[in-house]
């Protein structure tokens, strides 16, 4: 968390002080110094309450409430990029994007290597369909070596690729996802889709098996593993594949979409 310390400066238009004034003059100037300094801590310490209050609240999904409480983190407290941050992803949530860009702007405005908020705008330009942008984003979170998940960066730079029609940049960018996390099951399952469009059916078939074994419940993944069994002939193991979908999530479109295919290949 970065904080900026409050800077008091007094400023005296007298040049001369006369007999006791020497003496009188320099205990206002402490007084005055340490009565901003408390009120400097106290706005700190409210701003965190507000701040770690807002982040329980997003985290439970409650969002008016979590967005009352950062609004009061960041109005006690403007210099804390985290408060931005967390204020931003409240506005994500909620959908409102021009908040979000504004205070994920802010973030890195106080912090330019703050990778998180980085990686939050360009999440953002994802949604909004801005390729371009986010990639620019996401490509200044992983230049921080200090970013302790850049494979959620590298993942949706691959993602971005993958949209622009770019497979083999976004594959590219799937591989060091994996690199930086082998267990990565969302890099597999977008890699996957990336090889699927090459109609590269085995390597999509490797990725997507990966996807599902780091992530049993994964119904996406199981799902685009199904599609791409069939094209390789593999109608039984297809099937098993969309029995799972439908076992994870009943009663969901996909559920649906996977029992129409079971019904086809039996």
């Amino acid at each position: 968390m970065k904080m900026q310390n409050a800077k008091c400066k007094v400023q005296n238009k007298n040049t001369q002080y006369a007999g006791i004034g020497l003496w009188v003059m320099p205990y206002c100037l402490l007084l005055i110094i340490f009565l901003t300094g408390c009120l400097s801590a106290g706005l700190r310490e409210e701003a965190s309450i507000h701040y770690r209050l807002g982040v329980s609240h997003l985290n439970d999904g409650n969002l008016p409430v979590a967005l009352k409480e950062l609004t009061s983190a960041v109005e006690k407290n403007p210099s804390d990029p985290s408060y931005h941050n967390a204020l931003g992803l409240a506005y994500l949530y909620r959908g409102l994007d021009h908040e979000a860009i504004k205070h994920f702007n802010e973030a890195i405005k106080l912090d330019a290597k703050f990778s998180e908020a980085h990686t939050n705008l360009g999440a953002v330009y994802l949604r909004q369909k801005k390729w371009d942008d986010a990639i620019s984003e996401f490509q200044a979170s992983v230049a921080n070596i200090f970013y302790t998940t850049p494979e959620i960066a590298y993942n949706n730079i691959g993602w971005a690729y993958y949209q622009k029609g770019e497979n083999e940049k976004a594959i590219d960018n799937f591989k060091k996802a994996i690199t930086a996390n082998s267990k990565y099951s969302l890099a597999y399952n977008t890699m996957g889709l990336a090889y699927a469009k090459m109609n590269k059916d085995r390597e999509a078939a490797d990725a997507f098996n990966n996807a599902v074994r780091y992530s049993p419940d994964y119904a996406d993944a199981h799902y685009n593993l199904g599609e791409v069994l069939i094209r390789l002939n593999d109608k039984k193991r297809a099937v098993e594949s969309f029995q799972k979908v439908i076992k994870l999530l009943p009663d969901t479109e996909i559920a649906r979409s996977a029992q129409e295919k079971v019904n086809l290949l039996k």
